[in-house]
């Protein structure tokens, strides 16, 4: 197989070497602390923490200024965060019962050895922990209102009771495990733009350290889920990991499921995401962005259903000049094996005294338990074998190699986080952080996503005012930290032109996510619209534009106009998954409920 701001005084954070400094001094504090903190002896998991007599409020507390680094004062809010939450693991007793999960054992030696795993019964927090509780911030929030107010009627394409006949797919949502996946993988479908999967790098020597060490480009590992959420693209791989992560915090088991190599001992080949429900494995195809079609009209197929009729595979195949072929075959379906997501960091004993820590509306879904996940996997039908996933642990190999090669090279860390940092500034993460939180419209004086993706909507004329304006200097934080003299700080501000306005390209295709997560899909589809159109707009938002601006369409009920969008961008990574939607979409007008015998169209793209 081939497979192939803070809303402050009306002011807003400019990127600034104060940023840049902050990321590195926060990555640089942790790691420091890490090297001081005392061990204990490793023990078996299952009592709870014992809390001191303000613990629970202490990590409540940690936690409060956690979720607040993405508001305007990123350096202070992150750094008072770590130090909070390691005075808080300071004052807890360690469960008495916590021992590294077994499965860690069946890791490759470079992964074994790496430091994070080196260290799972330790107490001091390590950065990237800090990094993957604020995931789990997000998706807790995320899967909150896309599971209780979120109303999409493009959802009906697939509808995930279709086979059991039931006219309302989300009659019954705490049962409707289904249902749920379903709405947390269109999120991650319509966040998360499709970027090319690389190729795999060359297997290391055996005295080269692993490729993500090295800062070696490759598929899946280059960021983590929160940095797809938050930066909203990602290849295949990075997607699922999103929606696993999503699955996770509404307590539904899934896992990546792979083809293994026909040769004994050979690699493991990820292929797409699966949820488990009642006993059956669920496949949904980030590169696609569709979940797999089932045997009946409109319903999602099951890993047993495929092994049972291969011939479901070739439905996925799109005919025409350009033909796009599925790549998995009937004889792949044979050595299916489940991979673990297990980050790192949610293996830790440090994330399992926070997890158990917390209660009410501040509960988390942080620790990974691989070994009982995999338990229940191999109880669906389908699956004979589990295996950790070792995405994830690359993927933390990557990120401490980059910060590391980052605080040390100045020109690196300005080619390769500039982009990165322009996510904390000017309203576009904490826009962002509010519609995790489903907050769209003002409360008060206190703003929601869409405004603050709004006020992002400067004239050009007035973003190229910005050397020569102090008000607008002072109105959007740049000032803060510019140059006294007067020639350096024209200069400095020229530099910061460019951010102001990829920050307002971005948070044009946001406003127009938060309108359509709002329920406001006219109005969705017009901003979508425009980033499609407008010239000024950059190109990197136009692939999600024009899907999404199809998604739109479909929402108001004009199926042939969303179509229309689907067969447009021959240059997205999506572009078979989209031509399979429009075919489903023809499907879903043409043919009568229940009847399963329609032809599909040859070729959708004419």
């Amino acid at each position: 197989m081939m497979i192939d701001s803070r809303r402050g005084q009306g002011r807003t954070v400019a990127a600034t070497p104060s940023i840049f400094a902050a990321v590195a001094m926060a990555a640089g504090l942790l790691a420091s602390l890490a090297g001081c903190g005392d061990k204990f002896t490793p023990v078996e998991r299952g009592e709870s923490v014992q809390l001191t007599e303000s613990g629970s409020e202490d990590i409540s507390t940690a936690l409060d200024k956690l979720g607040q680094i993405d508001k305007s004062d990123l350096d202070q809010h992150w750094i008072q965060g770590l130090y909070a939450v390691r005075r808080w693991l300071d004052t807890v007793d360690p469960p008495a019962d916590w021992r590294p999960d077994p499965m860690l054992d069946s890791l490759p030696t470079q992964l074994a050895e790496m430091d994070a795993v080196a260290n799972l019964s330790q107490k001091t927090p390590r950065p990237e922990e800090i990094e993957y509780l604020l995931e789990c911030i997000w998706a807790r929030d995320i899967t909150r209102w896309v599971l209780s107010d979120f109303q999409d009627p493009s959802l009906a394409l697939f509808n995930a009771r279709a086979a059991e006949g039931s006219d309302n797919v989300f009659a019954d949502r705490e049962e409707d495990a289904l249902g749920e996946a379903l709405r947390l993988f269109d999120f991650t479908v319509r966040h998360v733009q499709l970027e090319p999967l690389l190729e795999a790098p060359p297997a290391a020597e055996p005295t080269e350290a692993p490729a993500p060490t090295r800062l070696v480009d490759g598929p899946g590992y280059m960021q983590p889920p929160w940095k797809a959420l938050l930066m909203a693209s990602g290849d295949a791989w990075q997607r699922s990991r999103v929606f696993i992560a999503l699955c996770r915090a509404a307590n539904i088991d899934a896992v990546m499921l792979g083809i293994a190599s026909e040769e004994p001992g050979g690699p493991v080949q990820p292929w797409l995401a699966a949820a488990a429900v009642q006993g059956q494995l669920y496949l949904f195809d980030a590169q696609l962005g569709v979940p797999i079609p089932g045997p009946q009209p409109q319903s999602i197929a099951t890993l047993a259903q495929l092994q049972a009729d291969p011939q479901l595979l070739r439905k996925l195949d799109i005919g025409g000049s350009e033909p796009h072929v599925y790549p998995v075959q009937a004889a792949d379906l044979s050595r299916v094996v489940a991979l673990i997501d297990a980050p790192v960091e949610s293996l830790s004993i440090r994330t399992r005294m926070i997890e158990d820590a917390l209660v009410g509306e501040q509960r988390l879904r942080a620790v990974v338990d691989p070994s009982a996940l995999a338990a229940r996997i191999q109880a669906c039908e389908g699956i004979e074998e589990c295996q950790l996933w070792e995405v994830p642990f690359q993927t933390t190999l990557y990120n401490v190699a980059r910060k590391k090669r980052a605080g040390a090279d100045e020109t690196y860390r300005q080619e390769n986080l500039r982009d990165e940092i322009m996510y904390y500034v000017a309203n576009l993460s904490w826009g962002r952080r509010k519609h995790f939180r489903g907050i769209f419209s003002d409360e008060g004086d206190d703003q929601g996503a869409k405004s603050l993706f709004l006020e992002l909507r400067l004239p050009e004329t007035r973003i190229e005012q910005l050397p020569d304006s102090k008000e607008l200097q002072r109105a959007y934080g740049f000032d803060r930290n510019a140059p006294r003299d007067e020639a350096l700080r024209k200069q400095y501000m020229q530099l910061q032109i460019p951010i102001l306005r990829r920050a307002k390209q971005r948070a044009t295709l946001w406003l127009g996510l938060a309108l359509y997560d709002s329920g406001d899909f006219r109005s969705a589809g017009n901003w979508f619209d425009r980033v499609r159109t407008d010239p000024s707009e950059i190109d990197v938002c136009r692939q999600s534009a024009t899907y999404n601006l199809g998604r739109s369409l479909e929402a108001q009920g004009e199926p042939a106009l969303a179509r229309d969008m689907y067969y447009l961008d021959k240059e997205s990574p999506q572009l078979h998954g989209n031509l399979l939607r429009a075919r489903l979409l023809i499907l879903a007008e043409d043919q009568p409920a229940g009847d399963g015998s329609a032809a599909a169209p040859g070729d959708p793209e004419k």
